[in-house]
């Protein structure tokens, strides 16, 4: 894996997030996102917490930030996570299909870095990548419940 890759999968959830926040125009939007963005990364610690699984053996770091302590947990994967989380809400709030196939793409980059550096197995991955669907999914459901409708412009 080049460098260049590397990096824009280590970077993945941070670049959807910069989209997101781009595409979003109201400021209420904007901390509703913020507030997602907060939940979605603290259920990750609480599941790991709770599931406590080790990440697999012969880890390669990438760079200088990207070191775990040893006693750190793998499930599920944060990067698979968030990445998935924000490449569903970008979809569902955009449905611009540029912006999903890119998003789509930066996603599974992520989750392949993650797989090739050896930081999360297989498995990790993919349950952080379902729980960030999920998540994606829900925060996306509660933000149109609590959008107020259009003005009228009859």
């Amino acid at each position: 894996m080049n460098l260049v890759a590397t990096e824009i999968g280590y970077f993945g959830p941070a670049i959807l997030l910069l989209i997101l926040l781009l595409k979003i125009k109201h400021t209420y939007k904007f901390f509703f996102l913020l507030l997602f963005v907060l939940i979605n990364e603290t259920s990750n610690r609480i599941f790991k917490y709770l599931i406590q699984q080790p990440r697999p053996t012969g880890i390669t770091y990438i760079n200088s930030w990207d070191t775990h302590p040893t006693s750190s947990y793998g499930m599920p994967s944060g990067h698979a996570q968030n990445a998935a989380a924000a490449t569903i809400f970008l979809i569902l709030y955009t449905k611009n299909p540029l912006i999903a196939v890119y998003a789509i793409c930066q996603t599974f980059l992520t989750m392949y870095q993650r797989y090739f550096y050896k930081k999360h197995t297989t498995h990790q991955i993919i349950c952080g990548g379902i729980i960030g669907i999920i998540m994606g999914s829900l925060y996306y459901l509660i933000l149109q419940v609590n959008t107020p409708p259009p003005p009228d412009s009859t």
